[in-house]
């Protein structure tokens, strides 16, 4: 089982996990980026606060100058 890291939601498989995080909680941005309110992932904004901008292996994150909003870019591999 797979929790949802922003609500409570659970889910069986990793595709439906990154399917209803693509869909309820990350939103299209311009040239690759996605974005969310930083007070939906308030853990991630913490994070983002204290030591930047960094990246999972999958994702490179940042946080906007004004702290709202997290942002998200795909690292493109290959």
């Amino acid at each position: 089982m797979l929790k949802c890291p922003y609500c409570n939601c659970v889910f069986i498989s990793a595709t439906d996990l990154e399917r209803h995080l693509s869909a309820v909680h990350w939103r299209k941005g311009r040239s690759g980026w996605e974005w969310m309110p930083a007070e939906e992932a308030q853990d991630l904004a913490l994070k983002l606060k204290s030591i930047g901008e960094f990246s999972d292996g999958r994702y490179v994150y940042s946080l906007s100058g004004d702290k709202r909003t997290i942002f998200r870019r795909r690292i493109q591999h290959g």
